[in-house]
């Protein structure tokens, strides 16, 4: 198994003054067994913030999170080697915040056995503090705002069974019956998790994910519950310095 980097240099500014947080990123081959279906991007990032205990932090963070401890305890570059030999066909990532102190970033992989599947995981951290974030570090949650996600969750919830139904009475598509109730089911259950867990930040706003991936047989029907605001809108914690437009 082949590894090498490519160097990504990214700047910000912090409490006033220049700490450069640098991405580098691991390139990997992938699967063997699968090779035929490995596609050119197998890209894993790794943080360099310019301090050692917080790029251990930071990174064995991402790494256990995203192999789910399979790996815990051995070293980042040689536990995303390792992972990326276990039928894994693509990985790549995309950085959509860092500034103030504060990296926003997804992680989509592929990996294949009996089928393929497809995934998305969301990162966010203080690369002053090296610890991850919840939306509840950015974003104050009073009754009212956590109503009013609720609402909009609902909304879109409800669009999307009004969608479902319009393909189940479209003959040509081909939903049966059973398909049908059991996509409705799988929303319903969606739905009923109020998590503020997967979001992403970006430099005007922020998005808040209801995470929906139906069962592979019915996949194809999963919704996309995203819920977006813009940081004018919302109240900020205290010592939080996004830039607002």
């Amino acid at each position: 198994m082949k590894a090498w980097f490519i160097f990504l240099l990214v700047f910000t500014h912090i409490g006033g003054t220049c700490q450069t947080v640098r991405i580098d990123t691991l390139h990997l081959i992938g699967s063997q067994e699968y090779n035929f279906l490995v596609r050119d991007k197998l890209y894993y990032p790794i943080i360099r913030t310019g301090n050692e205990e917080l790029d251990s932090l930071l990174n064995t963070d991402i790494k256990d999170r995203f192999t789910y401890e399979s790996f815990k305890g051995l070293p980042v570059e040689t536990s995303i080697v390792e992972w990326s030999k276990e039928q894994i066909t693509f990985t790549d990532f995309k950085v959509s915040y860092n500034a103030n102190g504060i990296l926003s970033f997804t992680i989509n992989a592929e990996g294949c056995g009996a089928y393929c599947t497809q995934w998305t995981d969301y990162f966010n951290y203080s690369t002053v503090k090296g610890v991850a974030l919840r939306l509840t570090d950015v974003i104050e949650i009073s009754p009212e705002f956590a109503q009013e996600l609720q609402e909009n969750r609902k909304n879109q919830f409800d669009k999307a069974r009004s969608d479902l139904t319009e393909l189940f009475a479209d003959t040509s598509f081909g939903l049966d019956t059973m398909s049908y109730h059991w996509a409705m089911e799988q929303y319903d259950n969606c739905e009923t998790r109020i998590e503020y867990d997967e979001f992403v930040l970006y430099p005007n706003h922020f998005e808040l994910i209801t995470p929906c991936t139906l069962p592979h047989a019915i996949r194809n029907l999963s919704p996309s519950i995203h819920l977006s605001y813009p940081y004018a809108d919302v109240t900020l914690q205290k010592g939080i310095m996004i830039k607002r437009k």
